[in-house]
This record gives C-alpha cells, sequence and structure tokens, in this order.
C-alpha cells in the first residue's frame, strides 16, 4: 500500500504542478461556469417552466458528456505510454513493484486529479444556495454517478496508454473506447432483440448518470461502472505483465 501511496502521489504532483493539468483544469471550469450561468439564466426567466431542480440539468447537458469523453483521455495519454517512450517503464519493471501496483497508482492519480476538477464545480452550487433551494441529496447523488462514470473512462484510458507508445494515439484509443460505452445507450434503440435490448438498457451510461442526477440511488449501475473499471485495470496489468517477459 506504501508503495501505491508514493507513485500516486508522485503522479499527482505531475498533474497539480504542470502546465497541462492547469490548462486541462482551466478550460473545464471554464465550460462549467458558461453551462451554470445558461442554466441560472434559463431558471431565472420566469417564461420559462421546468419540473426538474438545475441539478438535474446540470448533470446531463452536451457539455457535461462532452468533458467526461474529453478530459480522461486527456489525463492518461501519458500515464504508460511515456514511460514506455523514455523508458523509465523497464526501471519501474525491475523494482520491487508489482505491475499492480503500477496500475492501481496511474489510475488513483488520474482520478483523484479529475475528482478535484469536478468537486471545484460545488461552488457554483454554493453561489446560489441562498437564493434558491436546493436538493442537496440529488447533487451528492448527480456527483456520485459523475465520479463512477469517470472512474470508468479513466481505466478505459489507462488500458489505451498500456497498449501504445504514442500520448496522442493513445488518447485517440481512450478516446474511442468512452464514445463506445457511450453508444449503447443509443444502440439499443436500433435492436429488435428483447433480450440484447435489455442488456443494452442495463449498460445505457447516459441512463443511468441522469437518473444519478434525479437523486435515484441503484445498486444495478454501481456494480456495471465498478466491473467494467476493475476489468479495464486488470487487462492493463496483463498487458504490463507480459512486457516483463518480451
Amino acid at each position: 500500500m506504501r508503495t501505491i501511496l508514493v507513485i500516486t502521489l508522485k503522479e499527482l504532483r505531475s498533474y497539480f504542478f504542470s502546465l497541462t493539468g492547469y490548462v486541462i483544469w482551466s478550460l473545464f471550469l471554464l465550460i462549467e461556469g458558461f453551462v451554470f450561468w445558461f442554466l441560472l439564466n434559463a431558471f431565472s426567466n420566469p417564461q420559462n417552466s421546468f419540473n426538474e431542480p438545475i441539478s438535474h440539468f446540470f448533470f446531463g447537458t452536451f457539455y457535461y458528456w462532452f468533458l467526461l469523453l474529453i478530459i480522461p483521455p486527456l489525463l492518461t495519454m501519458r500515464s504508460l505510454a511515456e514511460e514506455y517512450k523514455s523508458g523509465t517503464i523497464d526501471l519501474l519493471s525491475s523494482a520491487p513493484i508489482t505491475e499492480a501496483q503500477i496500475i492501481m497508482a496511474k489510475f488513483f492519480a488520474a482520478f483523484i486529479f479529475f475528482s478535484f476538477m469536478w468537486c471545484s464545480t460545488l461552488f457554483y452550487f454554493y453561489l446560489i444556495e441562498p437564493h434558491t433551494e436546493l436538493d442537496w441529496m440529488r447533487i451528492i447523488n448527480g456527483y456520485l454517478g459523475t465520479f463512477l462514470v469517470s472512474g470508468l473512462f479513466i481505466s478505459a484510458g489507462i488500458f489505451a496508454s498500456s497498449i501504445s507508445t504514442s500520448q496522442i494515439v493513445s488518447a485517440i484509443i481512450a478516446f474511442a473506447f468512452a464514445l463506445l460505452l457511450f453508444s449503447f445507450g443509443f444502440i439499443e434503440y436500433f435492436i429488435s432483440s428483447p433480450i440484447f435490448s435489455g442488456v443494452l438498457k442495463y449498460c445505457n451510461i447516459m441512463d443511468n448518470t441522469i437518473r444519478f442526477g434525479q437523486g435515484i440511488f441503484d445498486t444495478r449501475p454501481v456494480i456495471f461502472f465498478l466491473s467494467l473499471t476493475v476489468l479495464f485495470l486488470n487487462m492493463s496489468v496483463a498487458v504490463l505483465d507480459s512486457r516483463r517477459w518480451r
């Protein structure tokens, strides 16, 4: 556990004290700030009538999904691809560190950094709390769904980085994985078989996440997200382990 903590802290420093990290975080806050400003104006307009609270729309906009699909590949593209290119992966492999420890540390660092980014948007809700009634259980549930999807896409990004020596190729593969997982929610409408349609509906990431934002907590999507996350991490460990025996 200590080994994972040491590597995680090293990776976190590279996120928090790098120009890339600041640029990604600034872009993230700029987009989310615009979304919140737009929603605030829409809700304050007396001509508009909404049956759902603002948090429901905050966790379901195009920009919300744009950030979830784009940022994890950018955060993880250098995780292992850079280690391959610089040769430092050989030093790590020869050290008394297991492949699982390396992968978990890389995952935790990217996940913690991305979680900090999302938690910083809580400030927007804090700003409007004196002026409107907020359902904090819905908001917390929405963030829980966001963290689960983030973990899944980050684990897919770690796997993509483990199979490529190029950061750009790694980012493209990670984005393709995330987009494929995201598209399950649309494919179900073109499937006539009720069995396959039911499976795809269960795998509908967008609907599951939106339900979290509505305050609906269901253990089934939690198990689904965590299972896929563990699967991608295990595949990353297998890829890294195979390199040791080449």
